[in-house]
């Protein structure tokens, strides 16, 4: 009887006690494990949306609309710049400043970028029609 009341009260608390540790330290080995695994998971399927999202902007890139707009904002850009230059030119040429160029210099500065604004305006204006 003694046996078997220190089998109750010792051998088997204890014994189940081991294997609740047991149980719990290969459960957090199968979480890690499968952590592991997810992580590649969401890896590979972040990678391939990349790639599919990649791949979309470039075919979106270049279609002839997005090709023109760039086109049409290279132009602005370009106008815009030498419309500042030749207002530069002006402002110097009226103040007296022509940064170490003569004025015969500077107007044939200024009339080399009216001839280029025309091309650029000429061809915006072709884009148009």
């Amino acid at each position: 009887m003694e046996d078997l009341n220190f089998i109750k009260n010792w051998i088997i608390p204890l014994g189940s006690l081991l294997l609740a540790i047991w149980f719990a330290s290969s459960a957090k080995k199968d979480a890690d494990r499968a952590q592991n695994v997810l992580s590649q998971i969401n890896e590979a399927v972040e990678s391939w949306q990349k790639q599919i999202m990649s791949s979309t902007i470039s075919i979106i890139d270049s279609t002839p609309q997005v090709v023109n707009g760039k086109i049409a904002l290279a132009k602005a850009e370009s106008t815009e710049r030498i419309a500042t230059s030749m207002q530069e030119i002006l402002h110097d040429l009226s103040s007296g400043h022509t940064k170490g160029l003569s004025v015969h210099e500077s107007v044939k500065m200024f009339e080399a970028l009216s001839g280029q604004l025309g091309v650029v305006l000429n061809t915006i204006d072709k884009q148009k029609t």
